[in-house]
């Protein structure tokens, strides 16, 4: 694999070990892995607290959005997000991903 220097390898090592779960044999998962690990990228994804669980959502805007739900007898907190989108329904993108280049 081509990395671009040192960082991008060391990035990419940390989101294999820790951060991309089940990359063992997954193309795909690597390939993402790969792409976050990019030094211009990583250091803006890296940071949103719901990376490991929605990596994609470091792109857009979103809020918390929590309520109780109740499923069988048992009453439970849900801790969520929810997108948010502009007047005409588009998502909107988030502010570390607008200071990306448009390259």
């Amino acid at each position: 694999m081509y990395f671009l220097d040192e960082l991008h390898e060391k990035n990419y090592n940390h989101m294999i070990a820790s951060i991309i779960k089940n990359p063992k044999n997954s193309k795909e998962y690597h390939s993402l892995a790969y792409i976050f690990s990019l030094p211009d990228i990583y250091h803006r994804c890296i940071k949103d607290p719901m990376f490991q669980e929605v990596p994609l959502l470091w792109m857009v805007q979103y809020g918390e959005k929590s309520y109780w739900m109740t499923d069988e007898d048992e009453e439970y907190f849900v801790n969520d997000f929810e997108i948010i989108l502009d007047k005409s329904g588009n998502e909107i993108k988030s502010e570390e991903f607008n200071t990306l280049s448009s390259g």
